[in-house]
């Protein structure tokens, strides 16, 4: 990793200039266009967008600066872990969602844009971390109409991730099947102890499979699957056929679908 780190920033420091045209990306953004003079004390957005703005430390907010001759429109934030690099793309994200709302709104009038940005790491727990910390800085500002995240995952993960777990399960089962069992030929003659310890066994059970189903239903709530369910009740009318089978099975399943 530290050998990638190094051979990128030599490539950033020996990239040839003269062959790409400059971008300014806070010119093309309105939204971020009006934080571009970062020693301003007034700027034309909401209140809440300044002061997220203010935040940011002096090195952040050159970066942000930066943006305004940024080659081949591709900008590159260095930084080692903890830097703050995400809380740089979480301010970004906010001000394009919500900058370019009346001076006058508030947490509670602000209607965020029409528009999509797509984060991409190389690994499941960077995105899960910044899919939460975006939801949990939304919520730290109280937002009355939030930025709605969505989490996507691969098809190949999710069947991956699922056969993984269906097999541990059906180990550990096994194995604490057993052990059970032992454990209670241990107890002869001393049936309360064993009965006692039977039910002791049967809440960490449950207590682990709880914990394992919250895990897994963490970010369920941005899901695709989430996400589709939730754009099927506004447009509930347009798709009756869906509608109807859904119902059929409600009435089959006593209103109940997982």
């Amino acid at each position: 990793m530290l050998n990638a780190s190094k051979a990128k920033y030599t490539y950033q420091l020996q990239f040839d200039d003269s062959k790409v045209k400059p971008v300014d990306i806070l010119a093309r953004l309105p939204a971020l266009g009006r934080f571009a003079d970062e020693k301003s004390k007034d700027y034309d957005a909401p209140v809440f967008c300044q002061e997220t703005f203010r935040a940011l430390d002096s090195s952040k907010k050159k970066a942000f600066g930066r943006l305004s001759k940024v080659l081949a429109g591709l900008a590159f934030i260095n930084g080692v872990a903890g830097s703050g690099k995400s809380t740089f793309f979480q301010t970004i994200i906010l001000l394009l969602f919500f900058a370019l709302c009346d001076k006058e709104a508030t947490v509670k009038t602000a209607i965020p844009a029409d528009k999509k940005v797509l984060y991409v790491v190389n690994n499941n727990s960077a995105v899960d971390n910044f899919a939460q910390e975006g939801m949990n800085k939304q919520t730290s500002l109280h937002l009355e109409h939030p930025v709605p995240f969505l989490r996507l995952y691969s098809m190949e993960s999710e069947i991956g991730t699922y056969m993984k777990k269906t097999s541990a399960q059906r180990d550990d089962a096994l194995a604490d099947s057993n052990a059970a069992a032992e454990f209670c030929d241990s107890f002869t003659g001393e049936p309360f102890f064993a009965e006692l310890a039977i039910g002791q066994i049967g809440k960490d059970m449950k207590a682990a499979q709880g914990a394992t189903r919250a895990e897994k239903a963490r970010h369920r709530g941005i899901s695709l699957e989430s996400g589709a369910a939730q754009y099927f009740e506004r447009h509930r009318d347009e798709f009756p056929a869906l509608a109807e089978i859904l119902q059929q099975i409600q009435q089959q399943t006593d209103g109940f679908i997982d």
